[in-house]
C-alpha cells in the first residue's frame, strides 16, 4: 500500500511533542510515511518514525559553539543527499541558520517546505539570524505557530500573508493521564518520597535550562524562609551531569530546604501523578511559547505562579485562574500571598482542554498537509 503522504521532519526526535505528534498524525491517517532528520541520537527505541536520521551530537565539532552550525549543516546535507525518498513536505520543527546554510538542498528533497515558530527561538535570535530567516520565510510554504501571540509576532516581523500563517498547537497526552489518576495514587507518591498529608510541595521549574532561572528561584524561596516551614521544594533534572547542574544542585543543599531532586525522566503515568501532587508550580522562564508542563499543572490543579513578561494572553482571555509577577523579584512575596490559595481548577481545566487536547488539535496539524 502506497502511503499517502512522504513527510520529513527535522526536529529532536527525543522531544516528547514531536513523537506525539507523529503519533497522532498516524492515528488520524496510518497511510502516512513520516521519517525524521534529528540533531540528536534517539535515547529510547523509537518506532513511531518510519525512519530516524541523526547526526552525532557526541562529534567534537558538533559542541563548539561557532562551529557546530557548519558541521550540523554539512552533516544534515550529507544525510538528506543519502536519502533516496523525494518528500511531499519537509516539515522544520525548529528555527535555526543551518537551514539556510542548507536551504537549496531542503527545497530539492521536499515539494513543500513547512516551518514552525516551536519554542522561544524566535525571541532569542539576533539580528544575524533573523537576516538568515528571512529568505526561508518568504520561501516557505507554509509558517505555522503553536501560539498565537508568537506566531502573530513572527508574521509581522516577516510580513507574512494571512494565507499562508496557521495556528497549530501540541497536544498534550499527559492531561488523558491526569484524568486518570487516583488520590490513592498521589498518596503513594508523596509517602514514596516521605512527603506528609500537611506539606506544601513547591514545582521549581522542570529542567536545568539557563532559561528557567532556577538560581534566582531558589534565592527567592530562600529569602522568605522562615514564612516557609512546612514545604518541600521538588526540581526535574533528567540532564545531570553538567557543571550548570551541580552547581544548583549545591544552591539547593546550601538552602537547607527540604527538597526531592529527579534525576529520571518520568513516563506519563509518574508524570501525571507528579503533576496532580503538587501544590504551587513555579514557571518563571526569560522566554518562552505556550508551556506544555505549565498547562499541564493548571490542568491538574495546581497553584500556578508565572511572568507577565511571557506570552499568555490567551489564558488571561479565557479566565484562567493563576498568577503572573511584573519581576522575578516579586516571586518570594507572591509564594507566600498564594500559598493557601484555592484555585478554580474545573475552569482551568476546560481552558486547558480546549487549547490542548488532542483531539482538538490534531484537525490543525492535518490540514498542514491538506495545502
Amino acid at each position: 500500500m502506497e502511503p499517502s503522504k512522504k513527510i520529513l521532519f527535522i526536529g529532536n526526535v527525543n522531544s516528547f511533542l514531536i513523537s506525539n505528534l507523529a503519533k497522532e498524525l498516524k492515528k488520524n491517517n496510518p497511510k502516512l510515511h513520516i521519517d525524521i532528520l534529528s540533531e540528536a541520537k534517539n535515547i529510547e527505541p523509537n518506532s513511531i518514525f518510519d525512519n530516524v536520521y541523526f547526526v552525532d551530537e557526541t562529534n567534537y565539532w558538533a559542541r563548539k559553539k561557532f562551529i557546530k552550525v557548519l558541521y550540523y549543516a554539512w552533516k544534515y546535507k550529507q544525510i538528506l543527499h543519502s536519502i533516496p525518498v523525494k518528500y511531499d513536505y519537509i516539515h522544520l520543527l525548529y528555527i535555526s541558520t543551518i537551514f539556510r546554510l542548507i536551504w537549496k538542498k531542503l527545497q530539492s528533497k521536499g515539494d513543500k517546505i513547512v516551518l514552525t515558530v516551536f519554542g522561544s527561538d524566535f525571541y532569542k535570535a539576533g539580528k544575524t539570524m533573523r537576516k538568515m530567516l528571512r529568505k526561508m520565510t518568504d520561501e516557505a510554504d507554509l509558517i505555522s505557530g503553536t501560539n498565537p501571540v508568537t506566531l502573530a509576532d513572527f508574521s509581522n516581523y516577516y510580513s507574512v500573508p494571512t494565507e499562508k500563517r496557521l495556528l497549530c498547537r501540541f497536544g498534550l497526552t499527559i492531561l488523558d493521564e491526569i484524568d486518570a489518576v487516583s488520590e490513592e495514587e498521589v498518596k503513594i507518591f508523596r509517602a514514596s518520597n516521605n512527603v506528609n498529608d500537611t506539606t506544601k510541595i513547591i514545582a521549581c521549574g522542570y529542567n536545568t535550562s539557563t532559561n528557567q532561572n532556577i538560581e534566582k528561584i531558589i534565592e527567592q524561596l530562600v529569602s522568605v524562609k522562615e514564612q516557609l516551614s512546612d514545604v518541600v521544594l521538588f526540581f526535574q533534572f533528567p540532564i545531570h551531569d553538567n557543571d550548570y547542574t551541580l552547581k544548583l544542585e549545591e544552591q539547593i543543599q546550601q538552602s537547607n530546604f527540604k527538597h526531592v531532586i529527579f534525576k529520571k525522566r518520568f513516563t506519563d503515568k509518574e508524570l501525571a501523578i507528579y503533576r496532580k501532587a503538587v501544590d504551587i508550580c513555579i514557571q518563571v522562564q526569560n522566554t518562552d511559547q505556550f508551556s506544555g508542563a505549565m498547562q499541564e499543572h493548571l490542568y491538574a490543579g495546581s497553584i500556578v505562579i508565572t511572568g507577565k513578561w511571557l506570552p499568555y494572553k490567551v489564558l488571561d482571555e479565557k479566565n484562567t485562574d493563576y498568577i503572573r509577577i511584573e519581576t522575578l523579584d516579586e516571586l518570594g512575596a507572591s509564594v507566600i500571598q498564594n500559598m493557601n490559595k484555592t484555585v478554580d481548577t474545573e475552569q482551568n481545566k476546560q481552558v486547558i482542554a480546549s487549547f490542548s487536547k488532542w483531539e482538538k488539535t490534531i484537525l490543525d496539524w492535518n490540514a498542514i498537509y491538506l495545502k
